[in-house]
């Protein structure tokens, strides 16, 4: 009896076990199959929202006039900007010493050529005055020109500063060929003289101050100091 009642429970065990494990393989395929469909609706939801989604970077033939049109409309709105040129003022290079030093010395050279070439002329004729000793003398320069004497050796003034001495105040001659002496006069008066040219014939001065008449018929030079 003892083995009998251990068989039947056994036997009842292997059953329950049986029946058990059947209960536990179909709640795991009814999980299984609740997890294939949960996956198969995410799976639809994806491709559902990606084919609804425009794909970036392609626009249609319309869109793209309407933004050709937009973008000249932009451009013809825009004010036309004049772009006015400032004359930019030249600046010269200042010139370095070495040129102005050889320009001066350029400059000096082709006037002393000039002077060079120039014939000698000679200085105006007249009597040339200057006021010494506050006024109380005066210098004055006889002066006679070559034109009056072209040929002559030797030239005195005469007159009444030296009482009509034809010996006593020669002239120097010139390179130019003309004849002068200068000679310090009391002022205040006035001085009548007279050239004499070679010992032998007189010439009165062209510039003198005035002309008296003499006793021998002719004029004597003033001058008036």
């Amino acid at each position: 009896m003892t083995k009998r009642i251990r068989k039947a429970a056994i036997g009842k065990k292997t059953t329950d076990d049986k029946i058990s494990s059947s209960i536990t393989g179909d709640a795991n395929m009814e999980t299984m199959k609740s997890g294939e469909t949960k996956q198969g609706s995410l799976k639809q939801k994806t491709n559902g929202s990606k084919a609804g989604r425009p794909k970036p970077g392609r626009l249609s033939v319309t869109d793209l006039k309407a933004n050709t049109i937009m973008m000249t409309r932009k451009k013809a709105d825009k004010p036309a900007v004049s772009v006015t040129k400032t004359a930019v003022p030249e600046v010269k290079e200042p010139r370095k010493s070495s040129k102005k030093a050889a320009s001066k010395t350029a400059g000096k050279a082709k006037t002393n050529r000039k002077t060079a070439e120039k014939p000698v002329v000679s200085e105006k004729p007249g009597l040339k005055k200057q006021y010494v000793k506050e006024g109380k003398a005066c210098k004055v320069t006889f002066r006679l020109p070559k034109e009056a004497a072209p040929d002559a050796g030797v030239v005195t003034v005469v007159g009444d500063f030296n009482n009509w001495n034809v010996t006593e105040t020669k002239m120097k001659k010139l390179k130019n060929g003309d004849f002068t002496t200068t000679v310090e006069l009391p002022c205040k008066r006035e001085y009548r003289f007279r050239y004499l040219i070679d010992a032998k014939r007189w010439e009165n001065d062209w510039c003198a101050d005035k002309y008296i008449r003499n006793r021998y018929g002719s004029d004597d030079s003033v001058v008036i100091i």
